[in-house]
């Protein structure tokens, strides 16, 4: 026990010492959100390119090391950890069913930095088929299966890149379709959202990427985009140039959500750092068609957490006027979402 409070005192006491030593220097930036401002005095940390950035990364990472490498018998928990880690045969993570029982998952193998991309039909005596010479270069952030499960999008990411491209893979051929989506961020923001004949899918657009710009990550879209069409050319159903109408702020992230093939209405979400968000709603029928007819479902001040639609009733989590969430329901055809006509 004694050496334990040791080991905790000296890296403790190093750590301070280090953050006295080796501060970053500050560039403060101040920037309006919803009408208030808001100052990050270290912006300047995450331009990456910038050698005093990368200076004081660089010491810190070497101060780090010394530090750990003064631990009495340092290499002998490491290399402990190392076989630890080493027994662990594989990690299984974002699990996907499609409709038709097909499996799809990434695995990451013992020794192995990155997930790999499997799929498997429901006879889990049949072989599993491993996609990983697609993410040799490239991590693996998400997949997103079609309905029928004939097609998955993986979305990959260059390591150190905040934001993916998008690639379509056929299942019964293993082969890449040609085109490859750009700017986007599906793992974080809006996903892919196929649509019920499974041609095509909806995702958040990014049109600017560059951190330095200062309309980086803003008037983003909602693009559908059809398998086979030029990606370049963009077919926007959901955005502030597409949808004045809704006042759609510069700063929010338009998305659309999808609960099932057989929706007759998609739902529109304005994301933002809240918790509860202005939502819209269109019959799918009009938004394939090219038609503008988004609706006002409710406000923020609803206070409307959760949603599903099933039939011509909305179902919901609410915390309007309770102190813990509610579950609600209420009429499609004429919503009241402060004062629903059924709760529990």
């Amino acid at each position: 026990m004694t050496n334990k409070i040791f080991i905790i005192t000296l890296l403790f006491s190093h750590f301070l010492f280090s953050q006295k030593q080796n501060l970053p220097q500050s560039t403060p930036v101040t920037e309006q959100y919803f009408g208030e401002n808001v100052t990050d005095e270290y912006r300047n940390l995450e331009d990456f390119s910038n050698s005093s950035v990368q200076k004081w990364m660089q010491g810190q990472t070497d101060y780090t090391k010394s530090v750990l490498n003064r631990i009495p018998n340092w290499n002998y928990y490491l290399n402990l950890r190392t076989e630890l880690d080493k027994k662990q045969q594989y990690s299984v993570s974002d699990l996907r069913i499609a409709g038709n029982d097909k499996y799809f998952y990434l695995k990451r193998n013992a020794g192995e930095k990155n997930a790999k991309v499997y799929f498997r039909e429901v006879d889990f005596n049949s072989s599993t088929k491993d996609t990983s010479n697609l993410s040799h270069e490239y991590v693996v952030n998400l997949i997103s299966p079609s309905w029928d499960g004939s097609k998955l999008a993986i979305s990959l990411s260059e390591k150190g890149k905040e934001f993916s491209d998008v690639i379509i893979m056929d299942i019964s051929t293993k082969s890449i379709y040609p085109k490859i989506i750009n700017q986007l961020n599906p793992s974080v923001i809006g996903g892919i959202k196929w649509l019920e004949d499974n041609s095509g899918f909806f995702y958040v657009y990014y049109p600017d990427t560059n951190v330095k710009s200062p309309s980086f990550a803003k008037n983003t879209q909602t693009v559908l985009y059809r398998i086979g069409e030029d990606p370049k050319k963009r077919n926007v159903v959901f955005s502030n140039s597409n949808n004045p109408d809704l006042n759609i702020s510069k700063e929010v992230y338009p998305s659309i959500l999808v609960f099932n093939p057989d929706d007759k209405y998609y739902i529109g979400i304005l994301i933002d750092a809240e918790d509860y968000r202005r939502t819209f709603i269109i019959d799918k029928k009009d938004l394939l068609t090219g038609k503008k007819k988004w609706k006002t479902l409710y406000e923020k001040d609803s206070k409307v957490f959760n949603l599903r639609i099933i039939d011509d009733e909305i179902y919901f989590l609410s915390a309007y006027n309770t102190p813990n969430y509610k579950l609600c329901k209420t009429d499609l055809k004429n919503p009241n979402f402060k004062t629903p006509g059924r709760y529990w």
